[in-house]
């Protein structure tokens, strides 16, 4: 017989046994718990990237692929933190439930949506205002007021240095000047002549086709139909001009139904719309801050005072007309522009675009409410197509998932 195992020899005779058992069914036993902190705190776990189909680290078994540790529920189940798995402090985890920027950045997107909102309303109150005034002193004085109340609003708080403004950075914000006066001179007289409702849902092309003018999405595609449908209900035959009692011009329409001087002056907006999201993207990178929103308002009173003071009939002036014409300015120019910069740190450009959305909405509710204008069934289900098709195809839009660098600094005032 030979000597019976010592028990060292037994032992490992056993876990040999158990390895080979565990091998063939399968079985993962977790390692000892000096190893598994070796593994989450140890120097090299401070670079390890864990992310959807990466391989699993087998001393971590809060790994996003399996079920996660009871000791570690911050790991992997962070839902104000989606697809965000790396630890680049080392803490694997302890300090537990969630990323300590969240509550803040919660707060700051609700803050940002609200205001998005209120300057939603406050430009398209200032657009009602504006079609009560433009019969009164023409579509050249309001605008150009409305662009000096901006300047007023800015100027004190930046002025541009002399020695940085080469005509390299000012070209883009010169050209931005000039597609804010064609906008606006655009729009404003398209409003007058189709109604406030109309003309805002018309001149929402312009954003929505830069949104979807890259796109290949068969989606995208139905939203470009939807929209194009809606703006055709709105202004093709059957529409019925009256309903929208936008103004003198848009009354004289109403026997031939819309007016087609007023479309084409819409479409001008929404063209020019579009360029100065275009411009806009190039001059926030040349002139920081307010600095080329403030060389463009200037570009753009340069350009419209003439005409406005060509036009401008002082007979008409009385305080009442002064007080529109200034409330114009800061509804539709002061107050939200200068209130963009605030909103755009606190929400995604996404979000920023789908609340723009629902401007065409608002503006045929003040135009209800302020003008006077009435709105057929179709000419409802038109501008609520439009909305939704666009509301839809910017919702949609993916965006890149921001890192734990960038949620940090969002979250800083």
């Amino acid at each position: 017989m030979g000597a019976s195992p010592t028990p060292a020899n037994s032992t490992t005779a056993v876990e040999a046994r158990r390895r080979d058992r565990d091998s063939h069914s399968g079985i993962r036993r977790p390692v000892s718990s000096r190893a598994t902190a070796t593994a989450r705190h140890g120097p090299y776990r401070r670079g390890v990237t864990q992310h959807h189909g990466h391989a699993a680290d087998p001393g971590d078994p809060g790994d996003p692929g399996r079920p996660g540790d009871p000791g570690n529920p911050g790991n992997s189940g962070n839902p104000g933190n989606p697809g965000n798995s790396t630890d680049p402090v080392g803490d694997g985890g302890r300090i537990g439930a969630r990323h300590p920027a969240d509550a803040a950045l919660r707060r700051r997107r609700a803050a940002g949506a609200a205001t998005q909102l209120g300057t939603e309303v406050s430009i398209n109150f200032g657009s009602a205002l504006a079609g009560l005034v433009i019969p009164v002193v023409g579509s050249f004085v309001v605008v150009a007021v409305r662009q000096l109340v901006m300047a007023i609003a800015v100027l004190p708080f930046y002025r541009p240095k002399r020695a940085e403004l080469t005509w390299r950075r000012l070209r883009p914000a010169i050209a931005l000047g000039v597609v804010l006066a064609i906008m606006n001179v655009t729009f404003y007289e398209s409003v007058d002549r189709l109604g406030l409702g109309v003309a805002a849902t018309i001149e929402f092309l312009g954003p929505l086709a830069i949104a979807l003018f890259s796109s290949r999405r068969v989606l995208d595609v139905a939203c470009a139909l939807a929209a194009a449908a809606g703006v055709f209900l709105l202004i093709g035959p059957g529409a019925v001009g009256e309903s929208n009692g936008g103004g003198s011009d848009a009354a004289g329409a109403a026997a031939s139904g819309v007016d087609p001087w007023g479309v084409a002056l819409a479409l001008t907006a929404a063209a020019a719309w579009a360029g100065y999201i275009l411009l806009s993207r190039r001059v926030a990178v040349g002139l920081p801050g307010l600095e080329g929103l403030t060389v463009a308002s200037l570009v753009s009173l340069a350009l419209l005072v003439p005409a406005a003071l060509a036009t401008l009939d002082v007979s008409a002036l009385d305080w009442r007309v002064v007080g529109l014409l200034l409330g114009v300015g800061v509804l539709s120019s002061a107050l939200p522009y200068s209130l963009d910069t605030y909103i755009l740190r606190r929400i995604t450009p996404r979000l920023y675009a789908i609340i723009t959305s629902f401007g065409p909405v608002i503006a045929a509710v003040f135009g209800a409410l302020v003008l006077g204008e009435t709105f057929t069934p179709i000419e409802v289900v038109a501008i609520a197509i439009v909305c939704g098709a666009a509301g839809t195809a910017l919702a949609t839009q993916r965006e890149r998932p921001a890192t734990d660098l960038e949620r940090t600094a969002k979250a800083i005032p």
